[in-house]
């Protein structure tokens, strides 16, 4: 064990409490001692880095980084570790699994055949919709290669499924008349 720091013990005991569990579950969930989680949570010392890698891997996508942080892991592997999982996938990622990329705080720029397979079009309609200016794109030099905001193709997604989603509900008329 370390020695404290000042927001430690409230991330910890906050995890805890999402994860709806006392203090000895929490224990055994880590592999550690009930009287090891008290100390953490009254900030007497702070998990091991493969504790807090634990922690990380229960947390929720909101809280993740944090731990994975306290642990001495660098935002940047991280991103790179999930740009490569994504380049990596025959079959485009779903919309849950895009959503579970922690947001890094880092400017994140991906190619255009990953934006085209994380929003399952061709890679002309992505350079359509750059030029658009529905996605955010620069150009890579006097080629032709764009690299593209990741936070843009997030957004152009959500306003894709935010569309499916209006198209299927019925319509005013159609719900007034019991449809």
């Amino acid at each position: 064990m370390t020695k404290r720091s000042d927001e430690a013990p409230a991330e910890i005991k906050a995890l805890r409490d999402s994860l709806g569990l006392n203090q000895e579950q929490f224990a055994q969930a880590l592999e550690v001692s009930k009287t090891a989680v008290s100390a953490w949570e009254r900030g007497l010392y702070e998990p091991s880095p493969a504790t807090y890698l634990k922690m990380g891997n229960l947390a929720s996508r909101n809280d993740v980084l944090w731990f994975w942080e306290r642990a001495g892991l660098d935002r940047k592997v991280i991103l790179s570790a999930a740009g490569n999982l994504l380049r990596g996938n025959d079959v485009p990622p779903t919309a849950e699994q895009i959503a579970r990329v922690p947001e890094l705080g880092v400017p994140v720029e991906i190619t255009i055949s990953t934006a085209a397979r994380i929003l399952r079009i061709s890679q002309d309609a992505v350079v359509r919709l750059i030029t658009s200016g529905k996605l955010i794109g620069r150009r890579a030099g006097s080629t032709a290669h764009y690299w593209i905001s990741y936070g843009s193709v997030i957004d152009e997604l959500a306003r894709n499924v935010a569309e499916r989603e209006s198209a299927l509900r019925p319509s005013s008329k159609d719900r007034a008349k019991g449809k």
